[in-house]
């Protein structure tokens, strides 16, 4: 596995980046006390470099700090402090990671750092609810549905049951207008198995946790982190800033007249208000080296015959999230391209209201079954 590089900076040196709009932010959480990390593998995917601080409430040293391991299926990352100025806790974490799965109707809590580029603040947030549903969008398994009010850069927080213990991960909310107090975090017990994959003293049992919400929280802040992301990738718009946060496909779905799949998008848009923008999804094959040619114009390709799917959105508001944003393609759209059909794969693009490309994801590879 590559391993990034990862430093642990002062939140003042952002300043400048964050002006470029090529910052996102995010929270998390200390595992162990030798600098042993959680948090979503969104928070830091395609990260060139990775800033985090507020470890012990310090917001003014630094550190350096390496990915320890990711879980992408299941959005989650261990990050590893590397740092001679790092000092181990004296003390096991203040919260145990529990290992079975919650109730409806538990109440629950997290502790993060919501919307820290956009003033409100370094000190940590504690929100509270219930867990509504044990799984997530579309049955996901993996996932609770919880009604504890999230915001952006909550992803990666600790999710509390009303004993301290940890039982997941604030992963993301449904920002559908209709929808109210729906939000998702991945089960605490696909954190362990992700811990488990590392040498055997990297992670050490805590002690117990306390039953009272309030100095409970007045421990856990200190082992809660904010985590700042600056991307990679190739951003070309000057007039809004984007992040691609999750995605993931469905087949043999039907828009009523031709079967296809279903692309589900997961994104984040500032600075477009009122203004139409675009979600596209280009494919190509060759491991992405190749873009996919249609064999003929349609409504599934761009000018330059390109196969694609673009759905349009106007955000309500200066700084937008769209959960489960849908594309639609059907099987009829892909050329037949034989052996080569075993590689396929896509980007999504976050189009401006100028069509410049404010974020691009990664590749997402998938077959046809033709």
């Amino acid at each position: 596995m590559k391993i990034k590089t990862i430093i642990v900076c002062m939140i003042c040196t952002l300043s400048g980046i964050i002006a470029q709009g090529q910052v996102s932010s995010g929270t998390g959480f200390l595992v162990s006390r030798n600098g042993l990390l959680a948090t979503c593998y969104h928070v830091i995917q395609d990260a060139e470099t990775i800033l985090v601080t507020g470890i012990n409430q310090d917001f003014f040293t630094y550190y350096r700090a390496e990915v320890a391991a990711i879980d992408r299926a299941n959005d989650l990352a261990i990050l590893q402090i590397r740092d001679p100025l790092f000092v181990p806790f004296s003390t096991p974490v203040p919260y145990v990671i529990k290992p079975t799965t919650a109730n409806v109707g538990d109440e629950c809590f997290t502790v993060g750092f919501p919307r820290i580029m956009r003033g409100m603040g370094t000190e940590p947030k504690l929100t509270n609810g219930i867990i509504s549903s044990r799984t997530g969008a579309r049955n996901l398994i993996t996932r609770y549905q919880m009604t504890t009010p999230i915001q952006s850069g909550n992803s990666g927080g600790p999710l509390f049951d009303r004993s301290g213990n940890v039982i997941g991960v604030v992963s993301n909310k449904n920002t559908l207008a209709e929808v109210e107090n729906v939000a998702y975090a991945v089960k605490s017990n696909y954190l362990m198995n992700l811990i488990e994959t590392l040498p055997s003293d990297a992670y050490q049992n805590p002690m117990s946790a306390s039953r009272n919400m309030q100095s409970q929280y007045s421990q856990i802040r200190n082992y809660v982190c904010a985590i700042f992301s600056i991307s990679s990738r190739t951003i070309t718009s000057q007039t809004s800033r984007a992040i691609v946060d999750n995605v993931w496909v469905e087949h043999f779905k039907s828009d009523g007249v031709q079967m296809g799949m279903e692309i589900y998008v997961d994104f984040q848009i500032s600075g477009m208000m009122n203004k139409q923008g675009a979600c596209v999804a280009w494919f190509y094959y060759d491991n992405g080296k190749k873009p996919m040619i249609a064999a003929h114009d349609g409504a599934y390709n761009m000018p330059d015959k390109q196969v694609a799917a673009i759905r349009s959105f106007v955000p309500n508001s200066d700084l937008s999230q769209f959960s489960d944003f849908v594309l639609f393609i059907p099987y009829s759209a892909f050329p037949r391209l034989g052996n080569e059909t075993y590689n396929l794969a896509f980007r999504i693009g976050i189009l401006d209201s100028n069509s410049d490309v404010a974020a691009v994801s990664s590749l997402t590879s998938f077959s046809v079954p033709w």
